[in-house]
């Protein structure tokens, strides 16, 4: 049988059943801020037990908690539109789908008025065009109560289908526990810093914390342009739901940014005439993308998994859990997410660099050294093995993919040597001390990042002889490496994200 998103595979190969789960946990503890009251108790538990389905027992002092076996769907695909497969007359809202986000408040004409200003589009080849369809579906989508989503949604699908015959739309329902989960760690984080008294105080205050990732858009803004030079689809999303709007091909608005900033006279960081020199690109199939959707969607909702539960980043020996270290890895995945899709959100190359800079920073602190640490060889072997868990089709040509990245990155900071250092495959520095080339890469980006912050596990000496053998650039393909190290997250998320508790189970 022919899988249901079109690809030829079969479901075995494509769309199978996840059995992955996290095990069953019991015996871990939270303290109890000392200022707690029997009353807060009781509403504390009475909510994590309606909410997070945790058993949670007080227990003097602490709160002790049991987890059964889990795996939750944060994000759940369903397909709602494809000519060849469904057909136009069958596109309809899952039926599960319950509104869970409030609705916002607007004119009782808001969606006609978005619907009008929708049907009269005859041209998205202009990026104003393009720039208002994608708007006005937005707002009918995000406006539209459940009642009216399947109306509405059909409405959106024909003008979707003037442009984009052979296109796909998915309806992803949020669980509430995407935002939930994230609050109940910063609040157990805050109490055990500033105490419950102050904690409540603040709730009803003027000041204003950090609200949790908003929606889930960024996680495909990110999907829809992992692969380079255009992008494979867009994405609109409310808190309860996302809309995944794919064009069945890859569309490509060729130097938005550039255009943007030589209006502004800011042009200094592009290459002239705005051309790209020779970006390693990986285009995949319309099939090949939509089993790469669903395999994202896998691999999002384990990670979402793993870094929302309560024992994850607990202390293996006390079994207390430590929500202040839990949040700071939330943030950090956060700070993740919206870096990588500012990355793959701009050609400016120049932006580009700096901002991989910071990227490669986290990804390296999160794996327990310098951004050097990232380009040691048996890393890089084990984020190019990484990728036998893509889909068939795409996982021994992503690898040839990645490899070819990595070399030219490689090929590019090697030819920056004096060629008196450049000896046989190998970096000699000064001193004597050799690198091989790819090693070299990562001291060499390690030494250019901290040219100001100075070079924390190096010796003076050292970090002189490695930038000072070299041009000194930045390398232009730096970025290109970020959806890989992207992929390899998603895909062995415990390597950045460590876990006492659980290992191994990736």
């Amino acid at each position: 049988m022919v899988c249901w998103c079109g690809s030829e595979k079969p479901i075995k190969e494509c769309h199978f059943t996840d059995t992955w789960t996290i095990p069953s946990v019991n015996g871990f503890k939270i303290s109890q801020p000392p200022d707690i009251t029997d009353e807060v108790k009781n509403n504390l538990i009475t909510h994590i037990k309606k909410t997070t389905s945790i058993d949670m027992v007080d227990t003097n002092h602490t709160f002790e908690i049991c987890i059964p076996e889990q795996k939750i769907e944060f994000l759940k695909q369903s397909l709602i539109y494809s000519e060849k497969i469904t057909g136009s007359n069958t596109l309809s809202v899952p039926p599960d789908f319950v509104n869970w986000g409030t609705q916002p408040s607007l004119s009782s004409n808001f969606v006609t008025d978005n619907l009008k200003l929708l049907s009269e589009i005859k041209d998205i080849t202009e990026i104003n065009n393009f720039v208002n369809f994608k708007k006005y579906i937005g707002h009918i989508f995000f406006a539209s109560p459940a009642s009216d989503l399947s109306k509405n949604l059909r409405l959106v699908t024909k003008k979707f289908k003037e442009f984009y015959p052979d296109g796909y739309i998915d309806f992803i329902s949020v669980d509430s526990r995407n935002f939930v989960l994230p609050v109940i760690f910063r609040s157990f984080a805050k109490q055990d810093i500033l105490g419950i008294d102050l904690t409540k105080k603040l709730i009803n205050s003027s000041w204003k914390e950090k609200v949790p990732l908003e929606t889930g858009s960024v996680y495909f803004d990110i999907m829809f342009n992992l692969f380079g030079d255009g992008s494979y689809g867009f994405v609109n999303a409310w808190l309860d739901r996302c809309l995944l709007l794919t064009f069945g091909q890859r569309i490509s608005f060729k130097y938005l940014s550039y255009a943007s900033a030589y209006s502004k006279g800011s042009d200094i960081g592009f290459y002239e005439g705005g051309v790209d020199p020779g970006m390693q690109v990986f285009g995949v199939s319309p099939n090949d993308f939509r089993q790469f959707t669903a395999w994202y969607i896998r691999k999002l909702n384990r990670l979402l998994s793993y870094l929302n539960h309560f024992a994850t980043f607990a202390n293996r020996v006390t079994s207390f859990i430590d929500p202040v270290a839990h949040y700071k890895y939330y943030l950090t995945w956060e700070q993740i997410l919206i870096l990588v899709a500012k990355i793959l959100g701009t050609d400016d190359r120049t932006v580009k660099k700096q901002l991989t800079f910071v990227f490669l920073d986290i990804m390296a602190h999160l794996k327990g050294g310098l951004i050097d640490h990232l380009f040691k060889p048996r890393i890089l072997s084990d984020i190019l093995n990484s990728f036998n868990d893509l889909p068939n089709s795409l996982s021994s040509k992503y690898r040839t993919h990645a490899e070819i990245v990595f070399n030219n990155l490689i090929d590019e900071v090697y030819s920056g040597v004096i060629p008196q250092f450049a000896v046989n495959d190998k970096v000699v520095l000064p001193s004597g001390k050799e690198f091989d080339k790819f090693s070299y890469v990562g001291a060499y980006l390690s030494a250019l990042r901290n040219t100001i912050h100075g070079y924390s596990g190096s010796t003076d000496e050292e970090y002189k002889e490695v930038m000072f053998i070299n041009k000194g650039e930045i390398p232009t393909r730096l970025a290109e490496i970020v959806p890989i190290l992207f992929m390899y997250l998603l895909i062995k998320p415990d390597v950045f994200f460590k876990s006492n508790i659980f290992s191994d189970i990736f």
